[in-house]
């Protein structure tokens, strides 16, 4: 997330041929993790946290209906990943943040 941010800002909006619009959905971990690197000073990582933080506040805050954070409830259950293609994967998102993959 620190360095794609700016891709990451142009896809929420970016429709998607044959799959329409996607909805970016920032996992409990990687909000933690932001959480914890925005102290780093006036590091790199801790500017990047800093405006990743701004960035996903903006879009809660506005209810963004394109992005989204894991919510605790979430954290553990098993999400349906397709693509056009067909490619088929279950994602379990584990509480520390670890997934396991099933295709």
């Amino acid at each position: 997330m620190l360095a794609h941010l700016q891709f990451l800002v142009a896809l929420k909006d970016c429709a998607i041929v044959g799959v329409g619009r996607p909805v970016l959905v920032v996992p409990w971990v990687v909000m933690q993790e932001l959480d914890s690197l925005k102290t780093s000073g006036q590091s790199r990582v801790g500017v990047a946290a800093r405006q990743a933080i701004r960035y996903l506040h903006d879009c809660f805050s506005s209810r963004h209906p394109r992005v989204r954070g894991q919510t605790m409830e979430e954290v553990g259950v098993t999400f349906c990943v397709s693509s056009a293609a067909g490619y088929v994967a279950m994602v379990t998102a584990g509480p520390d943040g670890g997934g396991e993959h099933r295709h």
